[in-house]
């Protein structure tokens, strides 16, 4: 069985480069809204896991977008009176009836989306799945190292890569994510979307 071949670099960075050759190699693997799983690009005669994997894949996607969802509408002033461990839910019960469907995404118990993510992120790596790439990957990567050690037996093929602080911040502003100069600044410490 193949190791997790991983790339913990932001997106921007090369992620799909590594996430082509991958594929090219015959390795199912995901980046971002995109995945490799057979040479002939559906899921006859993929292995049952592996399409989980994928679907679980999308899940997590899903779960940071929506956080990343929350996050825009609370900076922005649109959620007010929130308790602070609430983040996002697409439970039409939600405590606010005349909230947007967008707001009532955050309207859900923190711990109930964190164990969302560990319970998708758990499935990708008991999957099959051998290369992950991009989003949102990077930005679990403690919770994926961990989880590796105990659902992998082998050791993940990790790739770190980065790219000049002024041609990264144009491309990730070209994606409409934005960038915060103090904190891409070559001096900067840390790297999130």
């Amino acid at each position: 069985k193949a190791p997790l071949f991983y790339h913990v670099s932001p997106g921007s960075t090369g992620s799909r480069t590594f996430y082509h050759a991958a594929c090219a190699s015959g390795f199912p693997s995901v980046h971002h809204k995109s995945f490799c799983i057979s040479r002939t690009r559906g899921i006859r005669g993929v292995d049952e896991n592996v399409v989980r994997g994928v679907r679980s894949h999308f899940q997590l996607l899903r779960l940071y977008e929506m956080a990343a969802e929350c996050s825009s509408l609370w900076a922005k002033g649109k959620l007010g009176g929130e308790d602070e461990d609430t983040v996002l839910t697409n439970d039409s019960n939600s405590s606010n009836d005349t909230a947007t469907p967008a707001q009532q995404l955050c309207y859900t118990p923190l711990r109930q989306w964190s164990n969302s993510v560990q319970s998708h992120l758990t499935a990708v790596l008991l999957s099959g799945l051998v290369g992950l790439f991009d989003t949102p990957y990077p930005y679990l990567a403690t919770q994926l190292l961990d989880l590796t050690k105990e659902y992998r037996a082998a050791t993940p093929v990790i790739a770190v890569t980065e790219r000049d602080p002024h041609g990264w911040a144009t491309s990730r502003i070209k994606h409409g994510i934005l960038t915060c100069r103090e904190e891409y600044s070559l001096d900067g410490l840390g790297a999130s979307e």
